[in-house]
């Protein structure tokens, strides 16, 4: 339940652009309408670290999210959503036609593209496989975030229709594939990863997710997660609402003390961004960033050749 109720973080985000004061003082007006990324008073283990892993200052390789999406048989889904806004509307119309497509098709693509209706700087591609059509619907998907421009992710739809792929209305512009899923059945014997790799590209996401690094990163994360929190509730002798943002913004810094830098502004802000520094710029004062890769091994940025490196020292400008 946890998975579905995170899932739904991905596809019916509602991201509006207000910053509180920088005095570190939050007004309620704020927390009741800002979307926040993390937010621990209210999300479990498993949505937290989905959404670190998806919005990690890394490799699109390493910000692959594996996740459930389930549907009941009349078609309702198994997790909040909003349909009340224009872009509300438009995702909660791809997501019945990923129900419908599932019917009598084993594999689904659903694109949300960057800008346009979102706003959004990244886009996202979800991929599922039908597991089971028992009662209603139930897809095993990862959520792949894509650097490509709008006009770049209607090409690779394209491809898919190309391929064999169907939709239930003729897509024209990016924009059209909000609403239209796109189903897919492949021949037996054709692997799902290595279709996708022949006609979307991105050959590293691809291996990643055919080895499992994606759920072991996941798992991983899930672990520092949970630690981290534990350390949160401690300093602040529990966590709610009333403290969540600055929950979130020690959250934050704690994370990135290990490795595990997010970044706000795409699907979600940061708790930091709203407190405007302190807590969190006390991390980056030293100047190095790190990540943990897929693979787990801490990598550290390089800012004078801009290479990711293993170790104590850049080999690039050894």
């Amino acid at each position: 339940m946890q998975i579905l109720r995170w899932a739904a973080r991905v596809i019916v985000p509602i991201l509006i652009n207000l910053r509180a004061p920088r005095s570190g003082g939050v007004p309620n007006r704020c927390l009741e309408y800002m979307s926040r990324l993390i937010e621990l008073d209210r999300q479990r283990g498993d949505e937290v670290a989905k959404s670190v892993v998806e919005n990690l200052d890394g490799e699109l390789q390493d910000r692959v999210v594996p996740y459930g999406l389930k549907f009941l048989e009349n078609r309702e889904p198994v997790f909040p959503y909003e349909k009340e806004s224009v872009l509300g509307e438009a995702e909660y119309e791809g997501m019945m036609s990923i129900f419908r497509l599932g019917q009598n098709h084993d594999y689904i693509f659903w694109f949300s593209p960057p800008r346009g209706r979102s706003g959004y700087t990244e886009g996202r591609l979800v991929v599922g496989r039908v597991i089971s059509r028992e009662n209603g619907l139930e897809l095993e998907c990862r959520g792949i975030p894509v650097l490509e421009e709008a006009d770049r992710m209607l090409e690779m739809a394209r491809d898919l229709y190309i391929e064999g792929g169907v939709s239930e209305s003729f897509v024209n512009r990016a924009e059209d594939l909000r609403e239209e899923a796109i189903g897919v059945n492949l021949d037996e014997g054709v692997d799902l990863w290595d279709f996708c790799e022949e006609v979307l590209g991105m050959r590293e996401v691809w291996q990643v997710v055919r080895e499992g690094k994606d759920v072991e990163m996941t798992e991983r994360v899930t672990r520092v997660t949970e630690e981290v929190k534990m350390g949160v509730e401690r300093s602040l002798g529990g966590i709610s609402s009333s403290n969540s943002v600055r929950a979130g913004a020690m959250f934050e810094s704690m994370m990135a003390d290990r490795g595990y830098r997010i970044v706000g502004g795409n699907h979600g802000g940061l708790n930091s961004a709203i407190l405007g520094g302190g807590i969190f710029n006390s991390v980056f004062n030293e100047g190095k960033r790190t990540r943990i890769s897929a693979e787990g091994k801490k990598l550290t940025y390089c800012e004078s050749c801009k290479h990711w490196y293993s170790g104590d020292k850049c080999p690039y400008c050894s």
